[in-house]
């Protein structure tokens, strides 16, 4: 072998070596990046594991006619929307006719 492609191959080896070197380093950072995910998906399947007792906890203190009255009273707001759009209409009505009937 010449001079110039030893020359060459020993470019090449270097480059090779910071590329492993390089690559070993992002690896070690990733693997980093994961064991710190881990451990935030840890704390956080401890504290979605917490805040499930306490509602579950909250659900068994709620006494059940709560919840149906709740439910009565959404009933009686759909009703009373109902009669408000109702009033509604016949006002808007009742005052086009007037409006209408005053002119010439």
């Amino acid at each position: 072998m010449s001079d110039e492609a030893i020359k060459e191959l020993s470019i090449m080896l270097t480059e090779l070596k910071l590329s492993t070197e390089r690559m070993a380093s992002k690896l070690e950072q990733t693997c980093d990046s994961i064991e710190r995910l881990e451990r935030s998906i840890h704390r956080i399947d401890n504290a979605v594991s917490s805040q499930e007792r306490r509602v579950i906890i909250l659900e068994q203190r709620v006494p059940e006619n709560l919840l149906q009255d709740l439910a009565l009273m959404k009933d009686s707001q759909e009703v009373q929307k109902k009669i408000m759009w109702g009033i509604i209409t016949a006002v808007l009505a009742t005052w086009a006719r007037t409006v209408l009937g005053l002119l010439p």
